[in-house]
């Protein structure tokens, strides 16, 4: 597209005057913490991607952070001079966590909506605890985290190639 042609044309302006190199890659963090004991969690956001939660004895699926006001594909970056300044938090007291997700941006925008992408987790979801491939995967933990990470690197490959195009 127009846009991404005139980012990297000042990109490269920028690296052949050798400033504002750190703005040439882009680097989402992503963090999610449970204490479960302490009825306690936080989650730590910087640049797109999503963090979704689903808060013990809840029904649905949530995204604690939400996401930045910014056009197009601009997003806040940790490769930003001023970083630190711009991660985004949530909490939650008295909370406890059933699960959590955090995901590059690739994901979302293979979907387009959060019913998508709360979609796409539930089937995760349905595959890891549902396994129907025999009796020793569903005994065997590791073994079905193993399948299911396999699964998932094809999956998350042919979904980016036939979707975003982008990193998952």
């Amino acid at each position: 597209s127009q846009d991404v042609d005139d980012k990297s044309k000042k990109y490269l302006q920028w690296y052949k005057k050798g400033v504002k190199l750190e703005n040439v890659y882009g680097c989402t963090a992503l963090l999610i913490v449970s204490i479960p004991e302490k009825k306690l969690w936080f989650a730590v956001q910087i640049g797109d991607g999503d963090i979704v939660i689903k808060k013990k004895g809840g029904v649905a699926f949530e995204k604690p952070i939400l996401d930045d006001d910014l056009v197009g594909s601009e997003t806040f970056s940790l490769c930003d001079e001023n970083a630190s300044e711009l991660f985004k938090h949530a909490f939650g007291i008295n909370e406890e966590l059933s699960m959590a997700f955090c995901s590059s941006d690739g994901i979302f925008n293979t979907y387009n909506t959060d019913k998508g992408l709360f979609t796409f987790y539930s089937t995760i979801i349905e595959q890891f605890c549902y396994s129907d491939r025999g009796d020793e995967e569903n005994k065997n933990i590791k073994l079905r985290v193993e399948n299911l990470t396999e699964e998932l690197e094809t999956y998350l490959d042919d979904l980016s190639r036939n979707g975003s195009h982008d990193d998952m």
